[in-house]
This record gives structure tokens, sequence and C-alpha cells, in this order.
């Protein structure tokens, strides 16, 4: 009897220090993400900088595009699997409207304490032909994991205007 007392008792001290270790990396995985999201300057789309070119000799209509995109990771994680996915929507003619590129491209991990800045680009994308453009508006949505791997995050930026 007596060894089977000290056997639930390393148990118990186990499921303990199990449970307690696990608190610890969720707490500090759920406050430091909150602090990479709070921050508008964590992720950023800068309002200019981005390319836009295009090729009109031939019938279809050739664009390429370049955004990038800045990522700080302030937090106490690695910022795994980032994937960013990109659709741009074209407005032509008066109302008409298209999408005219859906893509999505992962960058990687980005290590605790740092940051970067990733270039989406658009390659070789068809438009149809238009007489007027209206406006183009890209809609942006970062993915990734955090906290080794316990959260994933997605943010979302809607209607970014971009003007050839």
């Amino acid at each position: 009897m007596r060894a089977a007392r000290v056997f639930r008792w390393i148990m118990r001290i186990f499921i303990l220090l199990l449970t307690l270790s696990l608190s610890v990396v969720t707490i500090l995985g759920g406050l430091s993400a909150v602090n990479i999201l709070s921050d508008s300057n964590n992720i950023q789309v800068p309002p200019s900088g981005y390319s836009i070119s295009y090729n009109v000799t031939g019938a279809p209509n050739t664009w390429y595009i370049n955004i990038p995109i800045g990522i700080n990771n302030v937090g106490y994680f690695d910022l795994n699997n980032l994937e960013i996915e990109f659709i741009l929507e074209m407005t032509y003619d008066g109302s008409s409207t298209v999408i005219i590129y859906s893509g999505s491209q992962n960058f990687g991990n980005i290590e605790s304490g740092n940051s970067g800045i990733f270039e989406y680009n658009a390659t070789s994308f068809t438009v149809p032909a238009f007489s007027t453009l209206n406006s183009i508006l890209a809609n942006i949505t970062v993915y990734g994991y955090y906290s080794l791997d316990l959260i994933q995050f997605e943010i979302h930026v809607v209607d970014f205007g971009i003007y050839p």
C-alpha cells in the first residue's frame, strides 16, 4: 500500500507541473499575441512604395504588381508558417467589377524579436480590356501560427486602394 500512495503523489506532482507549464506557455503566448496585434505598426501595408507595371501591347493586358508588407514580431515566440493571401478587384467602365488576381505566398517563419519586409509579387496576370479604370482594390489576408503553433491568427486588410 505504501508504494501505491507514493506513486499517486508522484503522478499528481507530475500532472501539476505539466498543467502549470502549459498554463504559463498559454498566458505568455496570449499576451504576446495581443502585444503584436494591438499595435498597428507591427503589421504594415505602406500607402506607397508598391509598384505596378503593365504591358498593353498585346490583346490581353499583362500586369505585374509588387507590394511590400512589413511585420514586426515583438512577442516571446516565433511566428510560424506566415502566409499572405492577395486578391485584386478591378472596377472599370463605370460599374463593371471583376476579380483579376487571386493567390497566396508562404514566407516561412519570423523569429522572436525580428522583423521583416515581405514583398508579395502578383505576376503575369491578365485584365479585361477597358476604356476607363475606376479603381483597383486589394484584399490582403495575413495568416500565421504563434505560441508554439497553439494560436492561429488572421489579419485582414480590406479594400486597400491601388491605382496604376
